[in-house]
């Protein structure tokens, strides 16, 4: 287990794969989220909202792939089966059911919500005792964090 890229960790690396792979199930699902959104939102606003969606959409993709190569360092396996996806404790994020943008957006933003808990919740966990894992996170959060004050500003912006 003390491989270079496992870094010296004061957690068990099997605790980290588990919180790594509900962050990553809830990655994909926001990957089809924001995918979908695009596909589907009508209304104000729409080249702008789509083009922020597909925006988001590649940003929560790449952190699918950071935190897959993380759990392969740790000595893990990245969830890969839908029906594993399907049924993670984390995959808060809400698939858009209709077109109506006010709930595409409102969903997208609930699930950035979700997200960025989880996300605090890793922290406190691999503070102190996994400082790579514990830098992926901050960046990623912080990513989070940006999302939901651009959905927020595309609300607003939407009212006025």
């Amino acid at each position: 287990m003390g491989t270079k890229a496992q870094g010296i960790l004061k957690i068990s690396p099997e605790e980290v794969i588990k919180l790594l792979n509900g962050a990553l199930a809830d990655e994909w699902l926001a990957v089809m989220q924001y995918w979908l959104g695009a596909q589907l939102y009508k209304g104000p606003q729409k080249k702008e909202i789509t083009q922020e969606f597909l925006l988001h959409m590649q940003e929560e993709l790449t952190h699918a792939d950071k935190l897959s190569q993380r759990i392969i360092q740790l000595g893990g396996v990245p969830v890969i089966n839908p029906k594993v996806l399907a049924k993670a404790e984390v995959a808060t994020g809400e698939l858009p059911e209709d077109s109506i943008g006010s709930n595409v957006l409102s969903k997208s933003i609930r699930g950035e919500q979700h997200a960025i808990l989880y996300y605090n919740s890793v922290l406190e966990v691999v503070r102190g005792k996994d400082p790579v894992t514990h830098a992926l996170i901050v960046e990623i959060l912080s990513d989070e964090i940006e999302h939901e004050q651009d959905l927020e500003d595309l609300i607003f912006e939407k009212t006025c």
